[in-house]
């Protein structure tokens, strides 16, 4: 490439959606796609090669909400140690059954089993319920790194500061639906803390799935 074809070939990075330096094209090939709603989460998309860790009430919906839309995409995705969470569930929030596998280990298993799921799956939501040693922390991150694959921590945090690449602090949970007693709930209302930023979703929304949330200034 010439020196004068540079700049041409930077207005054409500038045009392509979502992408206006050629560093956030870089940040985008080191990501999954995420579903539009959750794109002011995860700006470039859900991190490849990182740790993340999501905290608070509604954090597994954040979490299958982040996973759906690269399992729709030939990805697979794994849960270990969530419990058994609803399939209808699973389902609503994007997450194609197909591609999904929900795994349920022993304390003493649990890394042997993750790092073993790792190597396979694009990514994988855990829920640990104890501290990982310094040396197992290591080891892990090394190995997520390495697949180029997400790892989501969810729950109430029991690792040391500075495990995760980065946290997302889901919380403010607030559930529509129920009038005088009757009805349903339907959707609910969550503000998603991600750093510097405050984000208003709706985990689930009325269609079951993730959507932005409006906030009406009065």
């Amino acid at each position: 490439m010439s020196v004068h074809a540079v700049p041409a070939a930077l207005a054409q990075l500038r045009r392509l959606p979502g992408v206006s330096t050629a560093r956030d094209l870089a940040d985008a090939k080191l990501a999954f796609p995420v579903a539009s709603a959750l794109r002011s989460v995860f700006p470039t998309g859900l991190p490849r090669g990182e740790v993340t860790e999501i905290v608070g009430p509604q954090a597994l919906s954040l979490a299958l909400a982040a996973v759906a839309r690269l399992s729709a995409e030939d990805h697979w995705a794994a849960a270990v140690g969530v419990g058994e969470p609803a399939v209808q569930a699973i389902a609503d929030y994007g997450v194609s059954l197909s591609r999904f596998a929900s795994v349920e280990v022993d304390a003493r298993d649990w890394l042997r089993a993750v790092s073993i799921l790792v190597e396979s799956f694009s990514a994988i939501i855990v829920r640990p319920g104890f501290s990982l040693t310094p040396t197992e922390q290591a080891r892990l991150r090394a190995k997520v790194r390495e697949r180029s694959m997400s790892l989501l921590v969810v729950g109430s945090s029991r690792q040391p500061k500075g495990t995760a690449d980065r946290t997302v602090s889901v919380s403010a949970p607030r559930w529509a639906g129920l009038a005088q007693g009757a009805g349903t709930l339907s959707e609910c209302a969550v503000t998603v803390d991600r750093g510097r930023e405050r984000v208003h979703l709706l985990l689930p929304g009325a269609s079951g799935r993730a959507e932005e949330r409006s906030i009406r200034l009065v």
